[in-house]
């Protein structure tokens, strides 16, 4: 039913944070910090957590957001070619600042591009 995925890496390009969320029938969640899959992992629209680390999302700001049906709206023949179902296919890409958490470590800041694909 959708797909949330990201990457997040620190200002000083040391450290990285990468997600893949998959929402429906067979739900699936991978969060890796540099590399390292975490246990537990959710994510959300404002925040990424595994394992004892969280990323928190802010200042969002969108790059792009477009359904199937914007794309294909200029052929005439594709849109009575597609399904419904696939014409409402749609993403929304998104830039934030990202601060990452982990136990007492100092905060780290950086930035996130993420998306939200939603297939229904």
């Amino acid at each position: 039913d959708e797909l949330r995925w990201g990457r997040w890496i620190s200002s000083d390009a040391d450290r990285s944070v990468v997600w893949t969320d998959f929402r429906g029938p067979s739900p699936r969640t991978w969060v890796f910090v540099d590399g390292v899959e975490r246990p537990g992992a959710t994510v959300g629209d404002r925040e990424v957590v595994a394992g004892g680390a969280a990323l928190a999302l802010n200042g969002t700001r969108t790059l792009h957001a477009r359904a199937l049906r914007d794309v294909v709206r200029s052929i005439p023949v594709l849109l009575e070619l597609f399904p419904e179902s696939l014409l409402a296919l749609s993403e929304h890409k998104s830039l934030s600042t990202g601060t990452y958490h982990e136990g007492d470590m100092t905060p780290l800041s950086g930035s996130a591009i993420h998306e939200v694909v939603r297939f229904r």
